[in-house]
């Protein structure tokens, strides 16, 4: 499991940076994962050096105006005024960027697709939404190999797979979904959200005048949305969960029983975070899970390097000056 935190870096809120990554780990492991088996790690992107490396080596064969069309660089920043500056004159008009679009934000991208190929992955689980980040993987790949020919049998293209998973939209604005980047967090659900917050979160959240509780994503997304939640939350299909509740079941009722089961099902996981933040051991652990987490994935990350830099006629770096634990 891969912590992005240079990707962090290009947010507008990367504040108390340590203090983030270490309540991600503690709500990863808090949530079932094991961090320190051998099938299962957790580690930093800036703990691992080749990551950054073969972002540069990508870098080299991804052109300025295949990343301009990405559409999440042009909904983050801004983008330019007029798409048709690219679209018809196929250049970059430099005075429409925005001052607040920095050359992190332009890029990360290709750090992204370094994050996939740098470990070979074949197949990658991904959202609807990161299609476009794969398909720039693929065309990656394509360049590298066209430029360099020996990098045919060490590339792989990947290939996206797109679970059939609960989609959970926001609870102010259930036709967009729930991201924790939205400025308002009353659309947003925390595993660490106290039961009052939760309670107060879904009793504001949109739904319609319609009185019956039905499933219509089109006609109905904030109903939906919260059938969704509760179904996910329970593992019960919705068609059962409306086979089961009475006519007359209202919206209240429904926000209600989806605060209940989110308090039900967040509290273990909250006293588990609450253990690994707040005591020595805890943070022991966090750490540790993080240290072994950095040297497996290093170990990895080498011997893909050689590869790579042998095939394009680079020598690669002295590896013993890689990090290999978290401070």
């Amino acid at each position: 499991m891969l912590i992005a935190d240079l990707h962090s870096l290009t947010s507008n809120s990367c504040n108390d940076l340590k203090h983030g990554i270490h309540e991600l780990v503690a709500t990863l492991l808090a949530c079932g994962f094991e961090g320190n088996s051998s099938k299962q790690i957790i580690f930093l992107q800036s703990s691992v050096p080749g990551h950054t490396e073969l972002a540069w080596i990508l870098s080299s064969v991804c052109s300025m105006l295949r990343l301009a069309h990405l559409p999440q660089w042009r909904e983050k920043c801004g983008y330019f005024n007029s798409v048709s500056d690219i679209s018809t004159n196929n250049t970059l008009s430099m005075n429409n960027i925005p001052d607040n679009a920095s050359v992190g934000l332009f890029t990360y991208p290709t750090l992204q697709a370094a994050d996939i190929l740098l470990y070979g992955a074949h197949s990658v689980p991904i959202g609807a939404d990161q299609i476009t980040h794969i398909e720039l993987a693929r065309d990656l790949v394509r360049s590298a190999v066209h430029k360099w020919p020996s990098l045919s049998s060490i590339l792989h293209i990947p290939n996206s797979v797109i679970f059939d998973a609960p989609k959970i939209n926001n609870l102010t604005n259930p036709i967009k979904k729930m991201s924790k980047s939205d400025t308002s967090e009353l659309g947003i659900i925390y595993l660490t959200d106290t039961p009052d917050n939760i309670y107060k979160k879904i009793r504001r959240a949109e739904t319609d005048s319609i009185r019956k509780i039905t499933y219509d994503i089109e006609n109905r997304p904030g109903v939906s949305n919260l059938l969704r939640i509760l179904s996910a939350i329970q593992g019960r299909k919705i068609e059962e969960i409306l086979s089961t509740v009475p006519n007359d079941w209202s919206k209240e009722d429904l926000k209600s029983k989806v605060s209940d089961a989110l308090i039900q099902e967040f509290d273990p996981i909250q006293r588990r975070i609450h253990d690994l933040m707040n005591t020595e051991e805890g943070q022991a652990t966090i750490v540790n899970c993080l240290s072994h987490g950095s040297r497996r994935a290093n170990q990895l990350a080498t011997k893909r390097l050689e590869l790579i830099y042998s095939a394009i006629g680079c020598k690669i770096p002295d590896c013993k000056n890689y990090s290999s634990s978290y401070n």
